[in-house]
């Protein structure tokens, strides 16, 4: 079994090309290497060598303990959270998961596995997989996914857009004008400084917005700095004079550009600063980067309607091992729940 650092050593030696390449960052190495440093909850780094992925060697999970009802209980978990909006490895087929999961002692000797975010293709080769060596699957609905593909030009993007989304954003963007002291700038390459500079001024916005404070920004300045390197970050800053008012992280990779964090200053809701940014990130990514995809990844909010025309759904799996007694006992709990329409999957890590 590779060691996380003779992972991050083998993408490290890879050649810039294909730094640059069309495998999304949440799959890289990098990434959960990131994730392992500075969220990991408590949890065993377990990496699973993947033969057929070239860009991301090795399918990272984590291994918890614990007793529950008296009972000690193995969990391994897919090396993923909130932060997570896809999760596996490159180029997978069922031959090579299911042999993946006979092969490997970490998958058999587990009695419950949670895998997440997942899309319907995903959970089914994950499902069969597992299936196939002793285990009983639970899917479940974790989130959604918004994308818009087959862009061809900016005007092709706009043309497609509804009407009520084309004529706010004409209104905002006249307001601001007319009031005066707003500007906006993205950052995809340059001096170091600056880049530490936004990503100041993004923490900025969001300590002032109106989501809950961010668990680990640590983590997010690391994958910026990751994505700033390789040339793949895009971060969206408006300012009303000297004060951010809205921030957006954004990654192209490849052909797809993924919207990764957005925020803005909740005392500016009503200048509509966010969307007016948005729009500008929008033109950016498809001018300049050429994009055919936008990615808003995770979560059915119903303005990314007007943004996107594909919705598909994110699954979770839980796995219950029938061949161990806390196995047993877990996907006895998961019938019943099933049975009385009430499931609550354990798609979270452990305590």
């Amino acid at each position: 079994m590779n060691s996380a650092s003779e992972c991050q050593e083998s993408e490290l030696n890879a050649s810039s090309a294909l730094c640059a390449s069309d495998i999304p960052v949440f799959l890289r190495t990098c990434w959960f290497e990131a994730f392992a440093t500075h969220i990991n909850g408590g949890g065993e780094a377990v990496w699973i060598p993947v033969s057929d992925a070239a860009y991301s060697p090795a399918l990272a999970l984590l291994r918890y303990e614990q007793k529950q009802l008296g009972l000690p209980v193995c969990y391994l978990n897919s090396m993923s959270n909130f932060y997570s909006p896809m999760y596996g490895v490159t180029n997978s087929h069922i031959d090579e998961v299911v042999t993946l999961c006979q092969q490997e002692a970490h998958f058999t000797q587990a009695d419950c596995i949670n895998l997440l975010p997942l899309t319907s293709g995903q959970a089914k080769v994950w499902t069969n997989a597992l299936q196939k060596i002793g285990f009983v699957c639970h899917q479940y609905d974790h989130s959604v996914n918004w994308f818009q593909d087959n862009i061809q030009s900016v005007e092709h993007y706009w043309a497609g857009r509804p009407s009520r989304l084309c004529n706010t954003l004409k209104r905002k963007k006249d307001k601001l004008q007319r009031e005066g002291g707003y500007s906006a700038k993205i950052l995809s390459s340059g001096d170091h400084n600056e880049l530490m500079q936004g990503l100041i001024d993004y923490h900025q916005v969001y300590f002032h917005s109106w989501k809950k404070n961010e668990p680990w920004p640590a983590f997010i300045d690391a994958i910026a700095n990751m994505q700033w390197q390789t040339g793949e970050l895009r971060l969206g800053l408006m300012y009303h004079h000297d004060t951010p008012v809205a921030a957006q992280l954004w990654f192209v990779n490849g052909r797809t550009a993924y919207i990764y964090k957005l925020a803005h200053r909740s005392d500016y809701s009503a200048q509509s600063v966010g969307t007016v940014l948005s729009a500008k990130m929008f033109d950016w990514v498809i001018e300049q980067d050429k994009v055919s995809r936008i990615d808003f990844l995770t979560g059915d909010d119903p303005y990314k309607q007007d943004w996107m025309d594909t919705r598909q759904p994110l699954l979770g799996i839980q796995a219950c091992n029938r061949q161990r007694v806390a196995g047993q006992a877990k996907a006895l709990v998961n019938k019943i729940s099933t049975l009385s329409k009430h499931v609550k999957p354990n798609n979270k890590q452990p305590d």
